[in-house]
């Protein structure tokens, strides 16, 4: 049996990647989920996770982490805003 041309292997890691994307934005549609790109300072924003709590010194340097931890302060505040919108 041949293996895969070069294009074969691209055109399938391609799919792959296309199937991926629609799985991603399927999720988020499904959870009323969005993704913002915002520019900031990353010292800063460690910053600013590690002293309110939301991030240990160890979890500072990896990216996921910290954007978990600003997803998670993030829904927090939604969730705190709501409430207090709710009150009023």
């Amino acid at each position: 049996m041949l293996a895969p041309s070069d294009k074969d292997a691209r055109r399938v890691a391609r799919r792959r990647f296309e199937r991926e994307r629609k799985r991603r934005y399927r999720q988020h549609l499904r959870e009323g989920t969005v993704c913002y790109r915002i520019s900031a300072n990353e010292t800063d924003i460690v910053e600013m996770l590690l002293l309110s709590g939301w991030l240990d010194e160890a979890s500072g340097l990896q990216k996921s982490a910290v954007e978990a931890a600003l997803t998670q302060l993030i829904r927090e505040w939604c969730r705190r805003w709501r409430e207090e919108a709710a009150r009023a």
